[in-house]
């Protein structure tokens, strides 16, 4: 068994180390960010010069 008390899987009844501790990593698990939807910007509509208007024929 594992006799590491500093060990996760330490027990206290095991008389002999075998080899078998395992111990905590200091790995930090990054979660993944939430990310806001943009927010809808308003149509602007020039009424004096509208797209596909005359000015726009070839």
């Amino acid at each position: 068994g594992c006799t590491d008390q500093t060990a996760t899987n330490y027990s206290q009844d095991a008389t002999n180390d075998d080899g078998t501790c395992e111990y905590p990593t200091d790995e930090v698990v990054q979660q993944e960010e939430e990310v806001a939807e943009p927010e809808p910007q308003p149509v602007v509509v020039d009424e004096e010069n509208p797209v596909g208007g005359p000015d726009d024929l070839l």
